[in-house]
């Protein structure tokens, strides 16, 4: 069977685009209030506009995706440094110390934009970043736990 010459080819990797789009710009939103609601943890200072926010929030997703790429790179490059047994330890250690990583994604952050953004000490950012969780879980919750 031939298809139509006018009609649009199917996306085979997303059911619908705009709606993977919409989540994306919610996503980002929802990231951006969530540095307002840092401000209420001591330690994290938060003096920006909304779309300065929302800016954060897109480098914020950035960085978590960086950061996750480095730690299994590194995981990996251990577990072929020594033969299957550092890989095992990393993972170990990563499932064990997944709620730092957004610590270390707000130092990183504060870093990057110390004019709107700063962290006080790794301890503070630790705090936000266990606030930063919970407050994705509760996101997650509300909008359908990340499915489709």
């Amino acid at each position: 069977m031939r298809a139509d010459a006018n009609e649009a080819p199917k996306n085979i990797f997303f059911k619908n685009k705009n709606q993977k789009q919409m989540k994306l710009i919610i996503a980002i939103i929802l990231q951006a209030i969530a540095f307002y609601v840092l401000n209420l943890v001591p330690g994290i200072h938060f003096t920006g506009s909304f779309w300065n926010a929302i800016c954060y929030g897109f480098f914020f997703g950035l960085v978590a995706i960086v950061v996750n790429l480095g730690l299994m790179a590194a995981t990996a490059a251990f577990g072929v440094a020594t033969g299957g047994i550092g890989a095992f330890i990393g993972i170990i250690l990563y499932i064990l110390g997944w709620w730092i990583i957004p610590a270390i994604q707000l130092e990183v952050l504060a870093w990057w934009f110390p004019k709107h953004f700063a962290v006080d000490g790794f301890g503070y950012a630790i705090l936000g970043g266990l606030v930063l969780l919970v407050f994705n879980f509760i996101v997650k919750l509300l909008t359908g736990n990340g499915k489709s």
